[in-house]
C-alpha cells in the first residue's frame, strides 16, 4: 500500500526544488482537491507530490488528463509544473489536475 502524502511534506519538497514568481489554480473533483503552481522560470520540470507527474501518473492516458489544458493551448513546455494533490483516486486526482492547470493559466 502507498503511503499518504501529508499536504505539509509535499509543498516542503516543492519549495526546495521552485522558486521564483507563480500562477495558481485550485481544482477540485470528487473527493480529489489539486493545489496547482505554474512556475515560467522552470520550464519543463513537472512535479506531482514531490515525485515526477510521469512517475506520480503512471498511465499516457492519465498524463494527458492531467496536461490536457496545457497541451491545448501550447504551452506544455512553457512552465514547471508543482501539484499537491490530496484525496480521492488517481483518475480522480489527474482531473483535479486538470482543472487547476486551467484555472492557473
Amino acid at each position: 500500500m502507498e503511503k499518504t502524502v501529508h499536504t505539509t511534506d509535499a509543498v516542503a519538497k516543492l519549495k526546495d526544488r521552485f522558486s521564483g514568481r507563480f500562477y495558481s489554480g485550485v481544482g477540485r473533483r470528487k473527493r480529489a482537491v489539486a493545489q496547482v503552481r505554474l512556475y515560467p522560470e522552470n520550464k519543463g520540470q513537472m512535479l506531482v507530490n514531490g515525485r515526477e507527474l510521469k512517475e506520480y501518473f503512471s498511465t499516457l492516458e492519465l498524463q494527458n488528463a492531467a496536461l490536457g489544458p496545457l497541451q491545448h493551448v501550447g504551452m506544455l513546455e512553457e512552465f514547471g509544473l508543482a501539484v499537491v494533490v490530496v484525496g480521492g483516486g488517481v483518475t480522480g486526482q489527474a482531473e483535479s489536475t486538470r482543472l487547476g492547470i486551467a484555472r492557473a493559466i
